[in-house]
């Protein structure tokens, strides 16, 4: 679990040393939902909060919505033809 933390903390120190803001850290998924003391650990690491979204299966959702742009079905993923 550290070696994760710690992984995770690179990619973040690497994506600001090449001046990426990073606003904030949303986490989806079992892990992140069933686990307040992994998320916690992470934030330690990380020095930053984490958001926990509530919403379930969000990337098979994401998987889905770049799929709909691919075939045609939707412009961008914010919207949807009719």
């Amino acid at each position: 679990m550290l070696a994760t933390a710690f992984g995770s903390r690179r990619i973040l120190e690497s994506f600001l040393v090449e001046g990426l803001q990073i606003d904030q850290i949303v986490a989806v998924g079992g892990i992140a939902q069933k686990s307040p003391f992994v998320m916690q650990l992470l934030a330690d690491v990380l020095n930053r909060p984490i958001t926990v979204s509530a919403a379930t299966q969000a990337c098979a959702k994401g998987a889905a919505m770049y799929a709909a742009v691919a075939a045609g079905y939707a412009t961008h993923c914010k919207t949807r033809k009719r």
